[in-house]
């Protein structure tokens, strides 16, 4: 098969691709910074990430060449998915896997997971495979979406991928910068009680028009 080169900028974040990655009972995580690579298969997708090793150079990153990572991986095409900041507190329930280490260019990743990703697009449910629970800290600002049927989305990192000047102070607003579905609406809190949101082995996220990255609460 003819290999596509293509670089796809943030569509499937996750992990969110924080979806794909996985803590046990870590505090402090709020404002860590971190990136991750995606080497898309036929059949499945590779996520690479620095989560636990280093906060993601921003000279390191912007010397990459991905399509140089992407042929030289023998990948279909890739997926530059940061940097991104979380916004969650902590995590408790499962630990980082043990993988291999690699470096791109100068920053080093660990293999964190191998996912299918379903769909790329804006304000899509995706199902990402976990089981740990989110901690936001009593006295914590959040920031939600909320659809037509009010179900709510907690972000769990935003993203300098589309907006590169963006920052935490800015997200209270972040409703503005948003194209939302009609009937959708995005709020921010200041929590009078800890937060949980937990993934109960399948994790439901969605990723906004700047590819800030959300968790559906139960």
């Amino acid at each position: 098969m003819k290999k596509s080169i293509k670089i796809v900028l943030g569509m499937f974040t996750l992990l969110i691709i924080v979806g794909a990655v996985v803590y046990s009972n870590l505090s402090n995580l709020r404002g860590n910074r971190y990136c991750e690579i995606l080497l898309e298969y036929d059949d499945a997708t590779e996520v690479w990430g620095t989560q636990g090793l280093n906060k993601c150079s921003q000279a390191d990153w912007e010397q990459l060449d991905f399509k140089e990572i992407q042929l030289s991986n023998n990948a279909n095409s890739i997926i530059a998915n940061g940097p991104r900041y979380f916004v969650v507190n902590g995590s408790e329930g499962m630990v980082l896997p043990e993988e291999e280490t690699r470096f791109f260019g100068n920053i080093e990743m660990q293999k964190l997971a191998t996912v299918k990703i379903d769909d790329t697009k804006n304000y899509v449910e995706n199902f990402v495979s976990r089981d740990n629970v989110w901690v936001f800290d009593k006295g914590e600002e959040i920031y939600s979406i909320i659809d037509k049927d009010g179900n709510e989305y907690v972000m769990q990192s935003y993203s300098l991928i589309v907006d590169n000047t963006l920052k935490e102070s800015d997200l209270s607003n972040l409703g503005s910068k948003l194209s939302l579905p009609d009937g959708w609406k995005f709020t921010s809190r200041v929590l009078d009680a800890e937060l949980l949101a937990p993934a109960n082995g399948m994790a439901i996220v969605i990723k906004d028009d700047l590819a800030n990255s959300y968790q559906k609460l139960p």
